[in-house]
């Protein structure tokens, strides 16, 4: 028995209005990730493409109508193009801004794409304007319950998982399931202690005023943070500080579509601050940020999360929270790590052989995060390559 595939056919939108028109086309309950909705992209497009002359490729999907004429809208991809040791390359445009990239996708349509139609037009997509190789980053291998439609080609584990929690009842009831009557101690204690402080108070950012103080609080910390451990601030330039203003703009009109910016204030100072996307009963926290001083012993960080949380998570059956990369403690209680993966699709010979290069490094990388001893070494060595570059020079 045969049995007809429904085409795909892919094209080019190029510019906001064009991308959001699209977008309203496949439906308010569209799969979807913040990181590639129309305000993110606009602003990652403003602040580094357009600075860096990122060459976007906006595509658009449609799928073939069963038993007629014609396609209907399905899919979207923000892509660009790059060059690679002399390969070119399109991966996901602002893969290096977000934790984890999917596409947009019809929910009534994704049954109808066949991966392997969906991975050929892709790479005749790509062929046409003379690329090597596809790169998708840290997808979810599943999406809405079934095989994600770009987990095809050679897909490869990403170096980071993801961590996400799926959480039912309402906030307090999670807390005496998942926390232990000495934790719960422990952290009402920690939290009394910044109270007792003075001044406690937790903002949500809603002004233009509060979210300008608050990205300033950020941006103070991270540099900080960054001048004692070595990791770096990856917003501290201005098209990053450019780049979050925008998403907080953003979220003051819808925080499903932008950033809202939260900060624990205590003695007349913000303590920590946190970057947020909230949507319905889902929490997805972006990047954060605390201070190193005095009270840095309480956690302030993770205070101010659990104070979000209750704020956003209210009597829902079900409640998701979604914390990004890195294996930070505060996260096992809250989340899981979930593997993500990352897919590549030649397109030439040159391409081809590229991929062994590049799943080589993952490999490595893997190795070296799995290691505690070499971590921590790595991590010891950039701290001091951070102090280093910090301390003044004296005159010769």
């Amino acid at each position: 028995m045969e049995f007809n595939v429904p085409k795909i056919f892919l094209s080019q939108v190029t510019d906001k209005h064009q991308v959001e028109d699209f977008i309203g086309k496949l439906g308010s309950d569209r799969l979807s990730i913040c990181a590639q909705e129309a305000p993110w992209l606009m602003a990652w497009q403003e602040a580094y493409a357009s600075l860096n002359g990122i060459e976007l490729f906006y595509v658009t999907g449609e799928v073939e109508v069963d038993g007629q004429s014609g396609s209907r809208p399905a899919f979207f991809l923000p892509l660009q193009g790059d060059v690679r040791r002399g390969v070119k390359t399109l991966s996901f445009a602002g893969a290096n801004r977000a934790n984890q990239m999917s596409g947009l996708w019809a929910k009534e349509a994704l049954k109808q794409i066949d991966t392997d139609v969906l991975a050929d037009a892709l790479r005749d997509f790509a062929r046409e304007r003379g690329f090597d190789l596809i790169i998708f980053d840290n997808l979810l291998p599943e999406l809405d319950g079934a095989r994600h439609p770009l987990m095809s080609g050679d897909a490869q584990p990403s170096v980071h998982p993801v961590f996400i929690g799926n959480h039912e009842g309402p906030f307090a009831d999670y807390l005496l399931a998942s926390h232990s009557k000495a934790s719960r101690k422990k952290q009402r204690k920690k939290k009394q202690n910044l109270q007792d402080a003075g001044d406690y108070k937790v903002v949500r950012a809603v002004s233009a005023e509060d979210r300008k103080a608050g990205l300033e609080a950020f941006q103070d910390q991270r540099t900080k943070r960054h001048h004692l451990t070595g990791i770096p601030n990856v917003f501290a330039t201005p098209e990053g500080n450019q780049f979050l203003a925008a998403l907080l703009d953003a979220g003051a009109k819808d925080p499903a579509s932008g950033l809202t910016l939260w900060w624990l204030e205590c003695a007349g100072a913000i303590r920590a601050t946190y970057l947020c996307t909230h949507e319905d009963h889902r929490l997805i926290c972006y990047t954060n940020s605390i201070a190193h001083d005095e009270l840095t012993q309480h956690s302030p960080g993770v205070i101010l999360l659990y104070d979000i949380l209750e704020a956003c998570w209210t009597d829902a059956e079900r409640f998701t929270i979604d914390l990004g990369l890195g294996h930070e403690r505060y996260k096992q209680s809250l989340s899981e790590p979930v593997s993500m993966a990352t897919v590549y699709l030649p397109v030439t010979l040159k391409g081809r052989m590229f991929i062994k290069a590049l799943t080589s490094v993952a490999r490595l990388k893997s190795r070296l995060r799995q290691s505690k001893t070499i971590w921590s070494a790595i991590r010891f060595l950039r701290k001091i390559k951070a102090q280093r570059q910090d301390a003044p020079s004296s005159d010769s």
